[in-house]
C-alpha cells in the first residue's frame, strides 16, 4: 500500500505547507490527548487507547520533525516572525511533552543523537550567540523535565535502573526491564539456532516458549508476540536475510534524504532533515520496541517516508 501511495504521490504531491500543517497538528493533538489522559483521567501513562510506547514514540517523532521546520524558519532572517515558525516551536515542545507523559523511555535514549543531527544540519548558518541560546534552552528544559514529578520522568528512569540492577543480581527478573532483557537474550539464542532464514511467523513464539518451559527464560516473556526490538526480532524471525532487508529499509531513505541536508534552500533542507529523522528515530525506537510489527508504527514509517519524499521531489521540480 505504501508503494502504491508513493507512486500516486509522485504525481499528486501536496505542497510543503500541507505536510508541515499535518505534522504540527499531529504533535499538538498528541500533546492535548496526553495531558487530558494524565490530568483529567489520571492515567498512569498516556496512550490514546494504543500501546503507550507506540504513542510516545510517534509523538516524539512528530515533535522533532516540527523542530526541523522551526529552526529553518528561525534562520530565515527576513521571516523571523513567521507564524509557521512559531507554531513549529510549540509543536516541537508538544511532541516531546506527549512522549514524556507516555512514560516511554526508549524515545529519550536517542534524543541526544537527534539533536546532534539537527545541529549539524544547520550549524553553518547559526551564529555563536544563537547556538548558545539554543543550547541553554535545551539544558534548562532538561532540568525542568527532571525536576517536575508530575511528568514521571525521574521515576521512570529510577525504575529502569532498579530493574536492571535486580536482573543483573538475579533478585527479580520479572520487572519490565528484566523481561525485556530476557526476550533479547532468548532472541539471540534463536538467531544462532537458525541464522540464515530464522524461525518464521509462529515458529519463533513456539521455540521461545520451549525455552520458557525449560526455565531458561522468565515466564513473562511468553505474554508478548514479539521480542521488543526490531533488530533482534527480525534476526530471530527472519535471520540474516531479514536483517539485510531491514537494513535496506532504514538505509535507502537515510541515503536519499541525507544527500539533501546541505541544500542552500532552507525549507528543502528542513524537509530533508525531517526525512532523515524518520529512519534515525525508528532505529532508536526499534532498539527497545518492535515498532514495525505494530500497524501504527509501520504506517508511520512507510507513510511519512513516502509523503516527505514526494513533497521534496515536488519542491525540487518547481
Amino acid at each position: 500500500l505504501a508503494a502504491m501511495l508513493l507512486i500516486w504521490l509522485r504525481g499528486n504531491a501536496p505542497r510543503a505547507r500541507c505536510l508541515w500543517g499535518g505534522i504540527i497538528c499531529g504533535a499538538l493533538g498528541g500533546a492535548i490527548i496526553a495531558v487530558y489522559e494524565r490530568v483529567v483521567l489520571h492515567s498512569a501513562r498516556a496512550s490514546n487507547d494504543m500501546n503507550a510506547i507506540i504513542f510516545g514514540n510517534l509523538s516524539m517523532l512528530l515533535g522533532v520533525m516540527s523542530l526541523s521546520l522551526a529552526l529553518a524558519k528561525l534562520l530565515e532572517r527576513s521571516q523571523n516572525n513567521d507564524l509557521w515558525g512559531k507554531l513549529a516551536w510549540v509543536a516541537g515542545l508538544a511532541g516531546v511533552l506527549g512522549s514524556l507523559l507516555s512514560g516511554t523511555r526508549g524515545g529519550w535514549i536517542g534524543l541526544p543523537v537527534v539533536l546532534w543531527i539537527i545541529y549539524r544540519t544547520y550549524a553553518k548558518d547559526m551564529s555563536r550567540r544563537l547556538l548558545l541560546r539554543l543550547a541553554s534552552g535545551v539544558v534548562v528544559l532538561t532540568i525542568l523535565v527532571l525536576m517536575i514529578p508530575q511528568l514521571g520522568v525521574t521515576s521512570r528512569i529510577h525504575q529502569g535502573f532498579n530493574g536492571l540492577g535486580q536482573y543483573l543480581s538475579g533478585d527479580d527478573t520479572g520487572t519490565s526491564v528484566g523481561v525485556r532483557l530476557d526476550m533479547w537474550r532468548g532472541g539471540s539464542w534463536l538467531f544462532f539456532d537458525k541464522p540464515w532464514f530464522g524461525w518464521g511467523e509462529g515458529g519463533l513464539e513456539a521455540e521461545r516458549d520451549r525455552y520458557v518451559e525449560l526455565g531458561r527464560l522468565h515466564q513473562g516473556v511468553s505474554v508478548y508476540d514479539q521480542l521488543h526490538s526490531d533488530i533482534i526480532d527480525t534476526a530471530a524471525r527472519r535471520g540474516l536475510v531479514g536483517l539485510t532487508f531491514l537494513g535496506l529499509l532504514y538505509a535507502v531513505p537515510l541515503w536519499l534524504f541525507g544527500r539533501r541536508l546541505r541544500h542552500p534552500d532552507l525549507e528543502l533542507r528542513a524537509l530533508a532533515l525531517a526525512g532523515v529523522l524518520i529512519p534515525v528515530a525508528f532505529i532508536d525506537f526499534g532498539l527497545t520496541q518492535s515498532m514495525l510489527r505494530d500497524p501504527r508504527g509501520l504506517v508511520g514509517y512507510l507513510g511519512f517516508c513516502a509523503i516527505v519524499w514526494a513533497v521534496i521531489k515536488r519542491k525540487e521540480r518547481n
